[in-house]
């Protein structure tokens, strides 16, 4: 770049940071760093180490545009006479830009945060039912586990009864078959002495007799 030609950029532009063209427009830094961007100023390092913009002197305000005086309070009579100027309009009409953006991103959290309220609330009628459900599944159990309880105790008299009944069937066919082996060794031995009366003709004498 030829040094007359910097000269005159040097002479219709001011060095700035990005937090004085910040405070300078009435604007927020990440704003003023856009509008740097988008306007391709030429950036510069700074003694501080910090980055340095060349700002045009016609987009800053006309009065006190320098680097060391903010920029004077303008009095309702001159603000009236002097409306703000274009760049003054767009930076505005950006940070309301901004501004509803954001508002518009909140009202979509707070559309969301609705939306999981309700989801949330419905897992909670949902739970609560489970939770109903298992209480009253688990008292069926408990009865029906009683009833077995008790068939299980009347099956055990049962048994027991049966168990009886075997035995006193035993004890009967065991005496009945006592009393049959007696029976029949009663038997024989009647058989034997009535053997032994006929052949001493004892019975034959008996039998005659008037």
């Amino acid at each position: 770049m030829p040094a007359e030609h910097h000269s005159d950029m040097s002479r219709d532009t001011v060095s700035l940071t990005y937090q004085e063209l910040a405070d300078r427009l009435g604007i927020d830094m990440q704003s003023a760093r856009r509008r740097a961007l988008r306007s391709k100023w030429a950036k510069v390092p700074g003694n501080d180490g910090r980055a340095r913009v060349l700002v045009p002197l016609t987009v800053l305000p006309a009065a006190g545009a320098t680097n060391a005086t903010p920029p004077p309070v303008v009095s309702p009579t001159v603000a009236a006479t002097n409306p703000p100027t274009v760049d003054a309009v767009a930076v505005t009409s950006e940070s309301l830009s901004h501004l509803l953006s954001q508002v518009a991103g909140m009202g979509e959290l707070l559309e969301r945060l609705g939306r999981l309220e309700a989801e949330a609330e419905t897992l909670r009628k949902e739970a609560a039912a489970n939770r109903t459900r298992a209480e009253r599944a688990e008292a069926e159990l408990l009865e029906q586990r009683s009833r077995a309880d008790l068939a299980v105790g009347e099956v055990d008299g049962i048994k027991l009864g049966l168990e009886h009944m075997h035995e006193v069937l035993a004890q009967a066919r065991r005496e009945a078959a006592e009393t049959g082996a007696k029976a029949e060794q009663a038997a024989k031995d009647a058989n034997e002495r009535l053997a032994r009366l006929h052949s001493r003709g004892v019975w034959a004498r008996l039998r005659n007799r008037p």
